[in-house]
């Protein structure tokens, strides 16, 4: 990958009222998924916590004249291991769904530039000194130290640190301009 100089200027314009569509979509089904991950995984886990103790209450009264115990405390110890493994799997997956759910530059954006009407069209506008990103009719300056870009073969990528990454193509940077 080359990096561009930022002497070389590049503009591009991205109309992101579809993104916006879909993160709001996305928001919604993960709130209704979550209002059923919730119960469902503290279910699990304390079914998993509840057949972990049983096993180990039967494991201690285990002896060789007691082999129900021991199917017991073998059958409890599958439960427990099911049951915290689906509790955990949710979790995971509900923190994967809502950290996917809006792209982090947006969140960044909205979070520096307050409410944005939709749609919005975001601009970046490469210079010397770093860029200037605006969306909509509000602009914000970003730091030339915190931003690279970087170009592999089509595509460009314009990484603004913390600010998060965009990724478009020449050809749609040279249409957009």
């Amino acid at each position: 990958m080359d990096e561009i100089n930022f002497k070389t200027e590049i503009n591009a314009t991205f109309d992101i009222s579809e993104q916006e569509r879909r993160m709001t979509a996305a928001g919604k089904t993960l709130a209704e998924r979550m209002s059923l991950f919730a119960p469902k995984t503290i279910a699990c886990l304390a079914v998993g916590v509840v057949a972990l103790a049983l096993c180990v209450i039967f494991f201690c009264l285990t002896d060789a004249d007691h082999r129900a115990f021991t199917i017991a405390a073998i059958a409890t110890a599958i439960v427990a291991a099911a049951a915290l493994a689906a509790g955990i799997a949710d979790t995971v997956i509900a923190k994967a769904k809502r950290k996917d759910a809006v792209p982090r530059l947006l969140r960044r954006l909205a979070s520096k530039f307050g409410d944005v009407p939709s749609p919005s069209p975001v601009t970046v506008s490469m210079t010397e000194n770093g860029a200037t990103v605006s969306v909509g009719s509000k602009a914000a300056d970003v730091g030339g130290e915190d931003i690279s870009v970087l170009v592999a073969g089509d595509l460009v990528l314009i990484d603004f640190g913390a600010f998060g990454s965009l990724c478009f193509t020449r050809e749609e940077a040279e249409e957009k301009e």
